[in-house]
């Protein structure tokens, strides 16, 4: 059976549906309209069907990247390990106690024992929104530059 796949990327979402997704509702029995959360997914969902021209829009056709990501590597004969929000938290703590502990007083931070797991809970939210905001690692170091001791230790975390 052969499939094809057409990716299509809006420049910014605003409030109101916009023509792609209009366009994609069109298609909605072959199609799926992918979004960077599951809660901007759902929010998005049911702003559509409030409008009262589509139902039973809910389900696959409205999903986040990671979801859709994970069922197109299951689909392909893969079954891939997620990772839920408490190891994140200790993967990003581990990687900050590294960081802390290889930079030393060069870091310019210093930080509490007891403090240590609060900076990392913070540090997962600023990755994640940066990850949701597409702006990879490259991008973030070329803007911070050498001013804020704090960025920096996000950028090696």
């Amino acid at each position: 059976m052969a499939s094809s796949v057409e990716i299509r990327l809006a420049a910014a979402l605003k409030d109101d549906p916009g023509e792609l997704e209009y366009e994609a509702l069109q298609h909605r029995t072959s199609g799926a309209l992918i979004y960077p959360t599951r809660a901007l997914a759902s929010w998005r969902a049911v702003r559509l069907a409030r409008e009262g021209h589509y139902t039973g829009i809910f389900g696959a056709f409205f999903c986040e990247f990671s979801a859709f990501a994970h069922e197109l590597l299951r689909t392909c004969g893969m079954d891939p390990l997620l990772v839920d929000s408490r190891e994140r938290r200790l993967m990003v703590q581990n990687c900050l106690e590294e960081t802390l502990r290889d930079a030393g007083e060069t870091a310019g931070i210093q930080i509490r024992e007891t403090g240590i797991a609060g900076l990392a809970f913070q540090l997962l939210d600023a990755i994640t929104a940066l990850k949701q905001a597409g702006i990879p690692p490259e991008t973030f170091e070329e803007r911070i530059g050498n001013d804020s001791p704090v960025d920096r230790l996000v950028l090696e975390v």
